[in-house]
Parts: structure tokens; sequence; C-alpha cells
């Protein structure tokens, strides 16, 4: 690609699409890229499917270059001009590619450390409120069927 060459593209499945066709055409020497969530695998993926040497690079290291050359501007023009100018002068090392197994057992991993922290936050907010669920649901019950009654008489 020419120097400077940006263009955009949406991150769906037809967007990708139009990115490897678009690239099918050149030779990448390295396609790098931040991480972002899990969209980014949506674009890693079919990369590293077709032998592109892909390069997945944490945020705060990209922000971190940037600022060690005083970019401090933030679009998605300048922000592809920094991950172009890091993967040039840094020389990242290819991200492997991750099995499917190996990326379900990773979500699974996140998802239960999710849940065990929401499952925390709900056994500390019942402690304080010193009521168990079901408690809840009697004395919203019960303020339902008699309307008179007021919400601080409930808490025993």
């Amino acid at each position: 690609m020419r120097n400077n060459a940006t263009f955009r593209w949406k991150n769906t499945p037809e967007g990708i699409k139009q990115l490897l066709k678009r690239l099918s055409h050149y030779q990448v020497e390295r396609l790098v890229m931040e991480v972002t969530g899990r969209y980014h695998l949506s674009l890693a993926e079919p990369c590293f499917s077709r032998g592109v040497p892909v390069y997945i690079v944490q945020p705060v290291t990209i922000r971190s270059f940037a600022r060690s050359r005083q970019i401090l501007a933030k679009s998605d023009k300048s922000d592809a001009a920094v991950i172009a100018n890091y993967a040039v002068t840094m020389k990242p090392k290819a991200t492997p590619a991750k099995g499917k197994n190996l990326v379900t057992i990773k979500d699974l991993l996140a998802r239960k450390r999710q849940a065990m922290n929401l499952r925390t936050i709900e056994l500390n907010r019942q402690q304080i409120v010193g009521c168990q669920p079901r408690c809840w649901v009697g004395a919203a019950s019960k303020l339902w069927r008699d309307r008179t009654t007021s919400p601080a008489s409930l808490i025993t």
C-alpha cells in the first residue's frame, strides 16, 4: 500500500470480506491491530486462516508509543498512522493463532469470573440490607396488595 493510505470498513462479515479482498492485492508483511475486547478476533481469525501474519497489540502499548512520539491527537486516522508507525518501528512479535477450543475455554473462564463477581456483589448487597431475595418478593407482593403500607414499615 502506498504511504499514508487509509480506508475504513465496517466490522461486519461483509466489511471484513471487503478488507480481505483489498489486502489480497498486496503482499502483506504484517497486519497489526489493537486488542478491542473480542471485536478484533472477527478480523484476526480469517487472517490467521489465510496465512496473513497478524500482530495483536495492547492499546496501552500503542498509546505509550504515541506519547513517546508526542502524538496526543486521538482519532481513527491518527490511530491508524500510529499503529502503522509502531509496526514499522518496533516490529512486534507475531501473535500465534489460537485454536477454537482454547478460545472457547478462555471465554468460559472469563464468563465464570464475571458470574462469580456478580454473585459476590449480590451476597454483599444482601448482607448490607440484611434480607434474602425471598424477603424482597414477600415485601413487594405485600406493597402491591396493600398500597397503603409504607415501605419503611416492611423493614424488620
